[in-house]
């Protein structure tokens, strides 16, 4: 990803790439920390059956995905 934003061709500023580098950091750890707030707050509510119908709702997202992959990948 560096590379295809042209930090390999300006090697020489250092200044640029600290400062994509400390985005992408402070970017990771904003969303990290905005995650697992929302999850505390929302880990009481969540019973046993709604976990069951959470779980399958990922699985099918993640199936989909995956077959969306497969189907590109081979058309």
């Amino acid at each position: 990803m560096f590379a295809s934003l042209g930090l390999a061709e300006a090697a020489g500023e250092a200044a640029a790439a600290t400062a994509l580098v400390a985005g992408v950091f402070i970017g990771s750890f904003t969303w990290f920390m905005a995650l697992s707030g929302t999850t505390s707050v929302f880990r009481g509510r969540v019973t046993p059956p709604v976990m069951v119908w959470i779980n399958r709702a990922s699985g099918t997202l993640i199936a989909g995905f995956g077959a969306y992959a497969v189907w590109s990948a081979l058309g």
